[in-house]
């Protein structure tokens, strides 16, 4: 069935044509004479709002109205477009696209109706201020650059060239540095030799794009992917799901940036040494978990089995699963700069997460995210009786 005869009053030749949302007319045609609203009941900020405004139909509501040229980006309406973790949640359990079977992709309407509000200089003031933070300092924080990896050794920064570099991320670099530090030590474990950039490892500008600062997202982008290049990489190893996503997706398919280099997610890479014969876990830990998909590294990259398959490598461990999980998963609160913008919900969707780990009996909530676990050692602060731990600190603990 073509788009044309769905009932819409309307053809797609009457649009307006705008900068990034005229590339996405056919989603957001079907999903405005959708009338099963499947993808609320998937998204984890409407099921905190119970709004309209904040579902992804409401946005593809709007969306159709910018395109259309009856409403405009006001300050307002701008604020409620960053209301969305861009987890992808809705693009699972929503609709498809009549005529071509692809799932309604609202979260990259979203980001490409967040891209116009940054061409008009309407953004949030809030968002003006994380922007400049990235471009200035390096990282989403607001952290000096000197102190960027200042737990990395020595011996570890000795190299300049070298074919694998692992990527640690802005998360690992200033505020949660665990998972980074059991990655580096499994890989030596492995004889695999890195190098690293320590405080010269810019941002991976994911959070740029995603608030969308496409232009000075693009230019990061081909800044990094040519240091890189420089220093002779063939691989990058990245523990981060966001920055993972922004090398392995975002440059290539959204930024127009050639990725020269093969990029691994570090239990894409476990999973392989493993399989290799060259990493093998003895100690038992007799532990129940839960594992959380990442939803950079989940829904929007695909990565389930390889956290999951190591999970299995380890004797005595019990992994149970929790009810939404994989496809299915559900936010912490981090993504699309939602934890900047809206801290409250963000701990809020957190402790959501916290209290479905406890639910299935888990005494750990593992993940295979730096900021994600961050995120959620903040927002419980070890009151909750659950361990918050990386795929890689447990892989550690039964080396």
């Amino acid at each position: 069935m073509g788009l044309l005869t769905l009932g819409a009053s309307d053809t797609l030749a009457r649009f307006l044509k705008t900068l990034y949302l005229e590339t996405h007319q056919a989603d957001i045609l079907a999903c405005n004479v959708c009338s099963f609203k499947y993808c609320r009941e998937a998204c984890p900020v409407y099921d905190i709002v119970r709004s309209e405004g904040v579902a992804p139909s409401g946005f593809n509501h709007y969306a159709l109205g910018i395109l259309k040229g009856m409403i405009d980006y006001t300050s307002s309406a701008a604020e409620q477009i960053y209301k969305c973790t861009t987890c992808g949640a809705c693009r699972m359990d929503g609709c498809v696209t009549p005529g071509f079977g692809d799932p309604i992709d609202t979260p990259r309407i979203i980001e490409a109706m967040r891209a116009e509000i940054i061409e008009r200089g309407v953004a949030p003031k809030v968002v003006q201020e994380l922007s400049r933070q990235i471009l200035e300092k390096g990282n989403p924080y607001g952290a000096s650059a000197e102190v960027r990896g200042s737990w990395i050794s020595a011996s570890l920064m000795a190299k300049e060239r070298g074919d694998v570099l692992y990527f640690m991320g802005c998360t690992a670099g200033y505020l949660y540095p665990a998972p980074a530090q059991a990655a580096l030590r499994l890989l030596e474990a492995a004889e695999v030799p890195v190098v690293l950039l320590g405080n010269r490892e810019p941002c991976c500008g994911l959070v740029l794009f995603s608030i969308g600062e496409r232009r000075k997202a693009a230019e990061l982008a081909r800044q990094n992917v040519q240091t890189l290049q420089a220093m002779g990489v063939q691989e990058v190893v990245l523990s981060d799901a966001g920055c993972y996503r922004a090398l392995k997706k975002i440059y290539p398919e959204e930024l127009g940036v050639a990725v020269p280099f093969r990029v691994h997610h570090i239990t894409e890479s476990l999973e392989r040494l493993v399989s290799e014969g060259r990493l093998a876990f003895k100690k038992g830990l007799e532990q129940t978990v839960t594992y959380h998909d990442p939803c950079n590294l989940g829904i929007q990259s695909g990565v389930y089995e390889a956290p999951r398959n190591l999970l299995g490598h380890i004797p005595g461990l019990k992994r149970v699963e929790m009810k939404k999980t994989r496809d299915k998963t559900r936010s912490v609160g981090v993504g699309g700069g939602f934890e900047f913008i809206f801290p409250e919900m963000a701990r809020e969707l957190a402790l959501r997460r916290v209290e479905a780990a406890k639910a299935v009996g888990a005494e750990a909530l593992v993940s295979a995210c730096p900021t994600v676990e961050a995120h959620l050692a903040a927002v419980i602060s070890g009151q909750s009786g659950l361990l918050i731990k990386d795929v890689t600190e447990l892989l550690m603990d039964a080396l």
